[in-house]
């Protein structure tokens, strides 16, 4: 006689093999927790100890459930008519069980190949004893042994005690016993992977499950803060601590795959999140037996971070979108339900199914609920902040769940499980088929007990695709087929999508036609205004405006200095009265070139800094030029009046300019108003020519209407006929009504605005509307600039999350060679050129990191020795290509900072490397000899060379994000170097730059706006 036996490689078969990946895993043993009445269930995973905890608080396992049913294959406690939990806590409703061909406890193994589990029961005699196992699963996958060779290592503890760090050795001892028991079938690899992880249970649980219950409180007290709808007698903090109720798992060493699973995509998204949100059915009613489930990753020293609790969507988010649908499909696969478009009443709407031929469906009856988003904000009736917020939330989860008795089936909802072929249909029909998975958030509710043909698979990867499923996807595919064509279709019977839909459009199309207009009335103003202002840079930059003074001036001096004593007094009056005539002409001639009129339209914000510039300039240029100059030529004038005792009446003279000033003003007053008055009558003209055109539109409108009426025999007509055509008339007469009212009305309101601006003399609508084009560029270029921050960010991102580890090991290797070092003088000096180097590439790659996440760094006293050294190593091959003498002053050298390394050497660097490029761009004729200096000027650090100038325009600009005037520059080095600085309590400044001024900056303690 023969018997079967099973080898232990059939658990690994049964368990790992069939789960499709870590956080279908994590998603089984949720469904365990929710199984046992958990009302929490939390992870906590330490990506740098590979170390993965589970802590739910359901009802536990008694130590007779741990060894006769959790460590049993194939037990049926779930399953069929056995489906109800023997105990159910005090206070909460029964539950519908989830699981049933125990994949849950074999999933483990998925996570991690050795656990600790912990588990105390509550039945209704009270709290049992803690019941321990040590299960390392790589024994089930030694091909030569059964399950009967396998031993688990179990103990108990009884109430208030936890297993100490001596009781797990205890069981990791037991462990590798039995395997050196089992001799040669037992490879050796395998017989030393087991004993290194048990090395591993080097820890006191009661110490880990008082930290993580610390972090649960944390998590606990965050949410009392932020949550307006926490309640706190029905949202108690939840304990998890070991101590109470519950079971845990202490899974070490984990599957390296995991660190894979929490990284971001795209999208912002990891495939644990998108596998684990949504657990249960957050648009159901029945929130009171809903699981709350956390999973915390916690990476170095940085602060846990909450991957699934947050971000998904909620009931609110659900009432904020365009259409919504709620609905039954009954046993024959026909819907009826409630459909509701772009926010109108719910309209009662049936969905036939014509394949059913009067039979049940296998599938069984269920219900849907779903809420739908326009993809095109313009095309939307959601508010725009919320718009946003719902479509960044679609982007990241959007889809069709489907949840069995309150709880996902995976793995449908993630965007890439598209098992009705919404896309699909999309890019081959754009016209007839409406919906997308991405713009829908929804579920689709079955129930174990209805709809018994709708299998999961064994793996969880979906239903199994029988007769029922297929049954299940058909009516659904025709459901949102028809649903499309009844109500979101050009042509549909229900007409409120595309008369909503037009509308929005034609909205936006008059927008886009004003704002058009209003572009190409603003831009020649515009490229007028710019125009303006590069003609003054250009003459300010050429030195002109100085030129144009200085000549004028000799002028004064050469004429003056032809005079001849014997003039008469008349002669000589007349001589000084022409000079100063010359004079006064020419400065306000001077005065008009450099008078630029700002138009009084939006200004982006290059225009508005070049605005900006230009005001400050003119004023310096007035001050220290123009003013200086009058009264130079005053004092010559007067000087001579005053020698040759000519005789002159001041107050003639004050007279005499205002006598110029009234005539010119008087000239510009009498063309402001030749051009009202044209404008006036032309306005005049324009609303007589207009109500005329539309009066008589108007009238033979009415007229048509009336000739219609007069021409009709409605007496001969049947009730009906003549009440439908009177109502025709008056509808055509209610809409001539309207157009006119609001074509005249639109008049009257132009002309009443133009009234009020001319009667309020502080502001106009032009003022409002150039204030709100202001704005606009404003939040166009915020936008683009919020754009560049976000590709860095993400770039950043994933250079810090590649680098954190070999950064630590580096740092780690570089701490060691010190006490070398300490000892070695020539090993010190490489030991102090790695250090620093690598702090460089650390604060380069942590420069936009939050201090407190940036790695370990320490203040030294950095010399200007070591700096200019530092550099050299750097740019010397460049610098000699390009011909350029790099020099430092012995009070440069000398000088000591207490700095970081890494925040101070990037800005010598980033300086250094631009004044090479600029030096580059001139010819060895233009500047042969090209230099690059480091000095120290009254505790400053200065960095200058002979370079080009920087525009005077630039002077306030150079240190702005994007501004850069290289060819393809991205405008980031010199605003991060300030900010780098700012950071560290210090400043960078441009002391030196305008015209023929050599660029020199400044480095050195920040001074705070008191000082």
């Amino acid at each position: 006689m023969a018997q079967m036996s099973v080898s232990a490689r059939a658990v690994d078969m049964l368990g790992r093999q069939q789960i499709a990946g870590i956080p279908t895993a994590i998603h089984e043993l949720f469904k365990n927790a929710h199984d046992a009445y958990a009302r929490n269930a939390e992870i906590d995973y330490y990506q740098n100890q590979n170390l993965v905890v589970l802590r739910d608080d359901g009802i536990g396992m008694t130590e007779e459930d741990f060894i006769s049913k959790w460590l049993t294959i194939g037990t049926s406690s779930k399953y069929g008519v056995n489906r109800k939990s023997e105990y159910i806590p005090d206070g909460m409703a029964e539950r519908k069980l989830m699981g049933e061909k125990g994949i849950g406890r074999l999933a483990i193994a998925s996570i991690g190949r050795q656990v600790v589990v912990l588990t105390r029961a509550e039945r209704r005699d009270g709290l049992h004893d803690m019941v321990v196992g040590l299960i390392n699963w790589s024994q089930f996958e030694i091909p030569d042994i059964s399950i009967s060779d396998i031993t688990i290592p179990t103990r108990t503890f009884p109430l208030g005690v936890l297993p100490a760090a001596l009781d797990l050795k205890s069981m990791a001892k037991e462990l590798i016993s039995n395997l050196q028991t089992l001799g040669n079938k037992i490879p050796k690899e395998y017989f030393e992977l087991i004993s290194k992880d048990t090395e591993l249970l080097s820890f006191s649980p009661e110490v880990l499950f008082k930290n993580l219950q610390a972090q649960t409180h944390n998590n606990w007290q965050k949410l009392c803060r932020e949550s307006e709808e926490f309640n706190l007698q029905n949202d108690a903090c939840p304990v998890l601590d070991g101590i109470g109720k519950g079971t845990h798992f202490i899974i070490m060493p984990c599957d390296e795959t995991l660190a894979l699973d929490v990284k971001s995509n795209d999208r912002s998204t990891t495939e644990l999140q998108k596998i684990l949100v949504g657990f249960s059915n957050s648009l159901s009613d029945n929130q009171d037996a809903v699981l709350k489930t956390k999973f915390r990753l916690h990476q170095g020293n940085a602060g846990p971070q909450e991957l699934i609790e947050a971000g998904f969507f909620n009931k609110l988010d659900a009432a904020n979108g365009d259409h919504f649908v709620e609905g039954e499909f009954d046993q024959y696969g026909q819907f009826k339900g409630f459909v509701t478009v772009y926010r109108d009443e719910p309209q009662e709407h049936i969905i036939n199914w014509n394949e059913s031929f009067g039979q049940r469906t296998r599938c069984g009856p269920f219900k849907i609920q779903f809420t739908y988003l326009q993809g095109d904000s313009s095309e939307s009736l959601v508010a725009p902040d919320t718009y946003v917020e719902v479509k960044n939330k679609l982007n990241m989860y959007g889809g069709l769940y489907i949840y069995k008795d309150g709880i996902r089936i995976l793995p449908y909802g993630k965007q890439e499980a598209d098992f009705l072929r919404f896309e699909e249909k999309r890019s081959k029909n754009l016209g007839t088929a409406f919906f997308s998975h991405r713009l829908m958030f929804g579920a689709i509710s079955i129930e174990h007990d209805i709809n018994i043909e709708l299998e999961e698979k064994a793996g969880r990867e979906g239903l199994r695709e029988n007769t029922a499923f297929r049954e299940f996807k058909s009516i659904l595919e025709n459901f949102f087929e028809q649903l499309a064509a009844d109500f979101f279709r050009e042509n549909s019977s229900n007409d409120r999508f595309s008369e909503i839909k037009n509308k929005l459009k034609q909205e936006v199309q008059a927008e886009k036609e004003l704002l058009k207009k209003r572009k190409n009335n603003v831009g020649p103003k515009k490229e007028r205004l710019l125009a303006e202002l590069e003609f003054f840079f250009s003459d300010l930059n050429s030195g002109y405006y100085l030129n144009e003074v200085n000549q004028l001036l000799q002028f004064v001096e050469s004429e003056l200095s032809k005079t001849d004593n014997n003039w008469s007094e008349k002669e000589k009056h007349k001589f000084i009265t022409d000079v100063r005539n010359h004079v006064h002409s020419k400065l306000k001639d001077l005065d008009k070139k450099i008078k630029i009129t700002r138009p009084n339209i939006g200004l982006n914000k290059s225009i508005k800094q070049d605005w900006e510039s230009y005001l400050k300039n003119r004023e310096r240029l007035t001050n220290e030029v123009i003013t200086p100059a009058k009264q130079s030529i005053e004092n010559l004038i007067f000087g001579y009046i005053e020698h040759n005792g000519i005789s002159f009446s001041l107050r003639d003279r004050v007279t005499e300019l205002l006598e110029e000033e009234k005539k010119s003003l008087s000239r510009n007053i009498s063309n402001y108003r030749s051009e009202l008055k044209e404008n006036v009558v032309e306005i005049d003209s324009t609303i007589k020519a207009k109500a005329r055109l539309k009066s008589n539109e108007y009238t033979n409108a009415l007229s048509e209407v009336m000739l219609e009426i007069n021409s009709t025999s409605i007496d001969t007509m049947s009730s009906e006929e003549s009440m439908a055509l009177i109502s025709s008339w008056e509808t055509r007469l209610d809409d001539i009504n309207s157009q006119t009212d609001a074509y005249f009305t639109k008049i009257r309101d132009t002309i009443e605005l133009v009234i009020n601006d001319l009667n309020d003399e502080s502001s106009s609508s032009v003022d409002i509307l150039s204030a709100l084009e202001n704005e606009n560029e404003q939040y166009k270029e915020s936008l683009n600039q919020y754009f560049e921050f976000a590709q860095l960010g993400m770039s950043l991102g994933i250079i810090q999350h590649e680098f954190s580890s070999t950064a630590r090991n580096v740092r780690e290797s570089i701490r060691s060679l010190k006490p070398w070092a300490d000892k070695n003088e020539k090993l010190g000096g490489l030991y102090r050129n790695i250090s620093h180097s690598f702090a460089h590439l650390d604060g380069y790659l942590k420069m936009f990191t939050p201090l407190n996440r940036r790695l370990y760094r320490s203040k030294v006293e950095l010399s200007g020795k070591e700096i200019e050294s530092y550099l050299r190593d750097i740019f010397d091959e460049r610098l000699n290509r390009h011909k350029i003498r790099f020099e430092a002053t012995p009070r440069f050298l000398t000088h000591t900072t207490e700095v970081f390394p890494s925040s101070f050497l990037p800005v010598f660097i980033n300086v250094v490397d631009n004044a090479i490029y600029w030096l580059n761009t001139q010819r060895e004729s233009e500047n042969p000899s090209k230099f690059i200096k480091l000095d120290v000027d009254d505790g400053l650090l200065t960095i200058s060379n002979n370079g080009p100038a920087i525009a005077i325009q630039d002077e306030d600009r150079i240190f702005e994000f994007t501004f850069s005037r290289k060819i393809e520059g991205r405008g980031m080095g010199l605003y991060i170097s300030k900010q780098s600085l700012n950071n560290e309590g210090f400043d960078i400044q441009l002391v030196s730059g305008g015209t023929n001024a050599s660029p020199c900056f400044a480095i050195g303690k920040q001074i705070s706006e008191g000082e």
